[in-house]
């Protein structure tokens, strides 16, 4: 397995987790405002719906970067390919 693969894979792994982790507590906040018992407790729904719009500019930005990293891993790769 190359190293740039196993970079990859790290990286992935590191953006799923942050995702997941996002998604989760996007949905434990979403269960608090309709009423119904969860983990946490935000008191405040002003203060939950503006971190449920941070989550999801965070799912945002995970997703766009791991686009971003692919992109760069093909045009470095091609350029390493061309010096051989």
């Amino acid at each position: 397995m190359k190293a740039i693969d196993v970079k990859f894979a790290v990286f992935s792994f590191g953006m799923g987790a942050a995702i997941a982790s996002s998604l989760i507590s996007i949905y434990i906040l979403v269960v608090n405002l309709m009423g119904r018992q969860s983990l946490v407790y935000e008191r405040n729904p002003v203060v939950a719906v503006g971190e449920i719009f941070l989550l999801v500019f965070a799912v945002a930005t995970c997703v766009i970067s791991t686009e971003i990293f692919q992109k760069y891993q093909k045009s470095n790769g091609t350029r390493e390919t061309a010096k051989k």
